[in-house]
């Protein structure tokens, strides 16, 4: 198996041997773009559907961190 790493940081530095180091940024690049692309203005939408959502807005930072670091924990 080409990619044997355990977490997300073992994939990232396993794919420069795969891809070049060009195509690895530009694959990146893409993602970082969609997110946005998409985040951004699904927040806005929410934001402006549900405004009493801002009041939740800490809460739900809380758990977004707590849920990452406890899937990076595995």
């Amino acid at each position: 198996m080409i990619l044997s790493g355990s977490n997300f940081g073992d994939y990232l530095i396993d794919a420069h041997h795969i891809i070049e180091y060009g195509g690895l940024l530009l694959i990146l690049f893409l993602g970082a773009i969609t997110r946005v692309g998409t985040l951004v203005p699904l927040g806005y939408f929410i934001g402006k559907a549900y405004p009493e959502v801002i009041e939740y807005s800490f809460y739900m930072l809380l758990f977004s961190l707590l849920l990452l670091l406890f899937l990076c924990s595995r």
